[in-house]
């Protein structure tokens, strides 16, 4: 697979960014290409990341294994430059699958001029691409983890309890074991709380967010990744819980779930929009109506009554579509005049 050309990966990079939750902006430095670097903020914290990222691609010649995928480091010199106020990352990046490789920098850093390399195997990024994460475990105990863009910053968070593991073998079984039963139809049992405590919190996040990856990939694909109100596509569309996902009865099942552009993800969850569950038409909360009225906020309102001429996109699979009494519940959560 050719180099991806500089641009387009610092795009990947910022998007990833964006997906697995926080905002970035890039730091330029005239002439510089390795670390690529950024300051990125999630909810209250603010910090940098530098990341040190090439094109993976597949081993060389024919002496070596069909399934050994690698970066090739040609482009720096070592040792490698350590972030002291954030994070630093050594990442490939595979744009046919659309995941990302994750190596051990500390082990990296320091290396042999000329061709250094560092191996994957290619079954974990195509287990990444099925179900988020996937791990490639060499003989002298190190890793090697694909992921999707969405789990870039967990990634971050936890690169040294990753790599450095004294239980490589536990973790990774515990790490597939959440992300797999996120991404079944039929989840198993949970099995945190068989996780050794130290590295319980890596665990449980690994598994909040593999439930969202999951539920958010199930109801996109559902929906042809168009909202389910404007029909618009571009990339610019959420996964939204029709009940909150805070309420005891709220589930990640795919039929509560709408895919909503950002706006209309806000105005939902505000419940200045709802869905009738007879005709699956948007309508306006008449409450909230009343309230931007008194406070004078209503520009833009007549477009989102405009939207509810219409009824919502359904998705072509029926056991996909919402289902109209986890519908009448989330209006009564969200206290809609008559439900």
């Amino acid at each position: 697979m050719p180099a991806l050309p500089e641009k387009r990966l610092l795009e990947i990079l910022l998007d990833a960014v964006r997906r697995s939750g926080g905002e970035a902006a890039l730091l330029l430095e005239p002439g510089t290409r390795h670390p690529r670097k950024f300051r990125v903020r999630v909810n209250d914290e603010a910090f940098h990341l530098w990341v040190y990222a090439w094109t993976v691609t597949h081993g060389g010649g024919s002496g070596r294994p069909a399934e050994e995928y690698r970066i090739q480091m040609t482009t720096v010199e070592p040792p490698l430059r350590e972030c002291t106020r954030g994070h630093t990352l050594l990442l490939g990046y595979d744009a046919a699958l659309e995941v990302f490789a994750g190596f051990d920098f500390v082990a990296h850093r320091q290396f042999t001029p000329g061709s250094p390399s560092v191996q994957i195997r290619r079954a974990a990024m195509l287990d990444a691409q099925q179900r988020g994460l996937g791990f490639s475990l060499k003989a002298n105990g190190e890793i090697a983890v694909a992921f999707r863009p969405e789990f870039l910053l967990l990634y971050a968070r936890y690169r040294d309890e990753i790599h450095h593991s004294a239980d490589p073998e536990g973790l990774i079984r515990e790490m597939l074991g959440v992300a797999e039963a996120a991404f079944s139809e039929e989840p198993e049992a949970p099995i945190i709380g068989r996780v050794p405590p130290e590295r319980r919190r890596l665990v449980t996040e690994t598994s909040r967010l593999s439930r969202d990856s999951a539920f958010a990939r199930r109801v996109l694909e559902a929906y042809q990744n168009r909202c389910a109100i404007t029909r618009l596509q571009l990339r610019l569309v959420d996964a939204a819980h029709i009940v909150p996902v805070a309420h005891e009865d709220s589930t990640d099942d795919v039929t509560n779930g709408l895919a909503l552009s950002p706006t209309l993800h806000r105005a939902f969850d505000n419940g200045l929009i709802y869905i009738d569950p007879s005709s699956f038409r948007p309508r306006i909360n008449p409450r909230r109506r009343a309230d931007l009225a008194k406070d004078n906020l209503v520009a833009g309102l007549d477009y989102l009554v405009s939207l509810t001429d219409a009824p919502i996109l359904l998705p072509s699979v029926r056991a996909s579509r919402p289902d109209p009494d986890l519908i009448r519940l989330a209006n009564k959560v969200r206290m809609i005049p008559g439900y």
